[in-house]
């Protein structure tokens, strides 16, 4: 080690190093933090020494002095903008009830325009009931359309806050927003559609007022607005609005139904659906609104006719969430009743079996299966698509998948009983559900009238073969019971009680189409030597028949089908000695 080191070194451990290195830090501190750093007198007078570090020092304590005066500024109470606008509502409602001054009439309509357009201040001019009765009066008065633009501008605003929308109904607003509906002017248009529409949202009472004050006819032709809007294009925003509207006015009013009908309501509907927007918003609105006249009769008749059923069918594929999709099954369900004769669905068929094949929603299948229920009513083409596509094992897992869904399970069964016979692809559909015979007896054991009714008739449809027959008749549910007994005892059940009221109903359901339907499938399980011998041990069941045959209403021609029924049991009744003999009474 060096000379030079070795003092350095030695420096640095001595007593007089410490001393000068305490004494060089604590000044430093001192200067820069005098209000953190407490010391006795030598020190303070050391420190009052003016010195190269105290220098530095200074700019850094003023800046930092700075700091705290602007921390420690106290600003002065200023009032929000809102406040201040609630104190000077008495002078827009002056101004705007001024008789003699258009020109500040159309100052003050453009003032509270503008102010309505800011999300704080709407609220506090929406709360002002004086100021919306002044801009209803000012929409009345008004002789220029400037004046009126404002002002319908500002009450969209204000109806968008529900208080605003009480008000404007309140003041009487809805007689002069449907006249504004004629106006030439497509601003005013769109600002009387949106306030019109927020009322009807938040006001129930509003859509009686509206209907009466003509709010229907005047909606219809805006949904095509370029008819009736001078140099006016296709406006999807306007129409999604003005068919939202007219949702609100046809629901539950089949009045309105029958007005919307005669302007030719359903027709605009499905033009819209014909362009192929791709606006959803359009699309749902459209939808609901078809879903609302869908239940008119001849609203219906016209739909189906112009090609309705596959117009929604494309609306289907482009609805991008559940609840619109419901929306669009549910107005296919509603019209689908009624397009039993139509050979074009086949396309929807399949993509109502690929819906019920992947949805876990209920709602959805559910109405899926009422569709599908309803097409393949008494058509074939239907039918036949259903069993191409896979449709009856699919089927038949929705009704394991929703076993205790009565909404899915119902349509489900009739549509598997509808493709189960009169057809060609009939008999491999009945041994397609051979797999399905459990979940088809424990839904028969349910008891429960309209399923019991639709899994007699599917059950029936799947006995005419003789495997099959012997497949269900040897099936059993937990508790023992077999279909031939669970049948029996049903037929008994809801004969007692059409004797005592032949119209009577069942949870909807007629008594007399359920003692038919139990009738009907005991005439293929009679088919049967040992299920024809148990049913003749049945007094109550062969006294009903006896009692159905003496009935007028069934041995005329009222009832040629629930009289064949009763005719073919007995015949296979008849077929042993013994039930030969028990008949001849009959």
């Amino acid at each position: 080690m060096s000379l030079d080191e070795t003092i350095y070194s030695e420096f640095n451990t001595s007593s007089e190093f410490h001393e000068v290195y305490t004494k060089t830090t604590s000044r430093i501190r001192r200067i820069l933090f005098p209000e953190i750093v407490t010391g006795d007198e030598e020190t303070e007078a050391e420190y009052s020494k003016t010195s190269i570090v105290s220098r530095f020092a200074v700019p850094t304590q003023q800046l930092k002095e700075a700091v705290l005066d602007l921390l420690n500024v106290r600003a002065q109470p200023q009032l929000a903008p809102e406040v201040v606008v609630t104190n000077n509502i008495p002078q827009f409602v002056q101004k705007l009830s001024s008789t003699h001054d258009q020109h500040e009439v159309l100052q003050a309509a453009k003032m509270v325009h503008q102010l309505s357009k800011e999300e704080k201040i709407v609220v506090s001019l929406a709360s002002s009931e004086p100021l919306v009765d002044a801009l209803i009066r000012a929409l009345n008065t008004a002789s220029d359309e400037e004046t009126r633009r404002h002002v319908a501008a500002a009450l969209s605003h204000l109806s968008a806050n529900q208080l605003g929308a009480a008000y404007i109904f309140r003041s009487g607003g809805i007689a002069e927003l449907v006249r504004l509906l004629r106006c030439p002017i497509a601003s005013v248009i769109n600002y009387a559609t949106t306030t019109l529409h927020h009322l009807l949202v938040y006001v129930e009472q509003s859509k009686q007022e509206a209907i009466a004050c003509g709010a229907l006819e005047a909606f219809v032709p805006l949904l095509a607005p370029q008819t009736v809007i001078p140099q006016s294009g296709p406006n999807p925003k306007l129409q999604a609005m003005v068919a939202d509207s007219l949702y609100f006015l046809l629901l539950d009013q089949p009045q309105c139904k029958n007005t919307f009908l005669s302007l030719q309501g359903p027709r605009y509907l499905v033009e819209i659906l014909r362009t192929e927007s791709n606006y959803i918003k359009l699309l749902y609105a459209v939808v609901r609104c078809i879903r609302s006249i869908s239940t008119h009769d001849e609203n219906k008749a016209m739909l189906i006719a112009i090609g309705g059923i596959e117009l929604l069918h494309r609306a289907l594929k482009l609805m991008d969430d559940d609840k619109r999709k419901l929306a669009t099954l549910n107005a296919l369900r509603n019209l689908s009743d009624a397009a039993t004769n139509l050979e074009t669905l086949n396309n929807l068929v399949n993509d109502l079996i690929i819906l019920v094949a992947q949805q876990d929603d209920d709602e959805l299948v559910g109405c899926a299966c009422g569709i599908l229920s309803n097409l393949t009513c008494n058509n074939i083409l239907n039918k036949k698509a259903v069993c191409t596509a896979g449709g009856i094992s699919c089927l038949a897992r929705a009704l394991a998948k929703f076993c205790n869904i009565e909404d899915v399970t119902e349509p489900a069964l009739c549509t598997l009983r509808h493709c189960t016979v009169r057809h060609p692809l009939a008999h491999q559909a009945q041994n397609e559900l051979r797999f399905a015979h459990p979940i088809m007896l424990a839904l028969l054991a349910t008891g429960r009238p309209p399923i019991v009714k639709a899994s007699l008739g599917l059950l029936r449809n799947c006995s005419l073969s003789n495997e099959n027959l012997r497949l269900i008749l040897n099936e059993k549910t937990p508790d023992g019971a077999n279909v031939l007994t669970l049948s029996i005892e049903f037929l008994e059940e809801t004969g007692r009680e059409l004797a005592k009221d032949w119209l009577g109903l069942r949870d909807g359901v007629s008594l007399l189409e359920m003692v038919e339907g139990a009738i009907s499938a005991l005439h293929q399980f009679a088919r049967d030597p040992t299920s024809a011998a148990l049913i003749l041990h049945r007094p109550v069941v062969m006294n009903l028949l006896v009692d159905l045959i003496s009935n007028p209403d069934v041995n005329s021609t009222n009832d040629e089908l629930l009289m064949r029924e009763i005719m073919g049991l007995i015949y296979q009744l008849t077929k042993s000695r013994d039930g030969a003999k028990n008949c001849n009474c009959i």
